[in-house]
C-alpha cells in the first residue's frame, strides 16, 4: 500500500547571525498594500530595501546572503524608515532634506556600504523555522572599506516618470504579483492617476511582522 510521502525538506538557510558589512543593491516601491497592525486593518505605501552581506559564509549555492526589510513609506519622527536611515547616516535629517529640489533622494543609498546586525528569531508557530531579521543598521566602522555588491542593482519606483519596466521584469513573479495589486502600479504603467490612497507620509509605527512575500 502506498505510504504518505515525506514532507519536502527546505534547504533554506538564514543569513548568519551577528554583525556584517553589507551594501544596498535593491530598492523596490511596493505601492499601497493592505496590512494590519495590532489587529486593525490598514493600507499603507510600502518600500522594500535589500542588502548583500559581505561574509565568509555563503548560501548553499555559493552566492552571498541577502537580507531585506519592508518599511512604511513615511518619514514621520516615529517611522522605521527614518530611524534606519538616520542610524545609517549617523546624523538626523534636516528640513532641507525634505525639499522637492535638492532634498534627499532615496535612490542615493544604492551601492552604499553599511554595517548590519542580524538577529536570529524562531517562528512562534511551532515549525522551528529560523528567520534572520535585521536588528540594526549603522555606518561602517572607521577605517573599514568594502567593495560593491555582486548582485545587479535595481531601483523600481511606481511613478510614470521613474518606472523602469526592465528592472520590474527582473523581479521574482511573486514580488511582481504583489506590486501589480497596488493602485500606483497602474499609474506608473499607463500614466492614469490612481484612486484615492493613503498619504505617503502617514504617521504611525511600522508593523515589524508586516512582510511582503516574494
Amino acid at each position: 500500500m502506498p505510504v504518505l510521502p515525506k514532507p519536502n525538506e527546505s534547504n533554506f538557510a538564514p543569513a548568519p547571525n551577528g554583525p556584517h558589512p553589507a551594501a544596498c543593491f535593491r530598492i523596490i516601491d511596493l505601492g499601497t498594500q493592505d496590512g494590519s497592525y495590532k489587529g486593525k486593518a490598514n493600507r499603507k505605501r510600502k518600500l522594500m530595501i535589500s542588502w548583500e552581506l559581505f561574509s565568509e559564509e555563503r548560501m548553499t549555492d555559493g552566492r552571498p546572503f541577502i537580507v531585506s526589510k519592508t518599511f512604511t513609506w513615511s518619514m514621520s519622527e516615529k517611522s522605521g524608515l527614518r530611524a534606519m536611515l538616520e542610524s545609517w547616516r549617523g546624523k538626523a535629517f534636516q528640513d532641507s532634506d525634505f525639499e522637492q529640489v535638492g532634498g534627499f533622494q532615496i535612490q542615493s543609498i544604492l551601492g552604499k556600504p553599511c554595517f548590519i546586525n542580524i538577529k536570529h528569531e524562531t517562528a512562534q508557530d511551532g515549525s522551528g523555522k529560523v528567520y534572520a531579521n535585521i536588528d540594526s543598521i549603522t555606518r561602517l566602522p572607521k577605517g573599514m572599506t568594502v567593495g560593491g555588491p555582486t548582485n545587479p542593482m535595481a531601483f523600481v519606483w511606481l511613478s510614470h516618470d521613474e518606472f523602469d519596466p526592465r528592472a520590474f521584469e527582473g523581479l521574482s513573479d511573486r514580488l511582481k504579483e504583489t506590486i501589480m495589486k497596488a493602485p500606483e502600479y497602474r499609474q506608473a504603467v499607463t500614466g492614469e492617476m490612481p484612486g484615492e490612497t493613503p498619504p505617503a507620509d502617514q504617521p504611525g509605527h511600522d508593523d515589524p511582522n508586516d512582510e511582503i512575500p516574494f
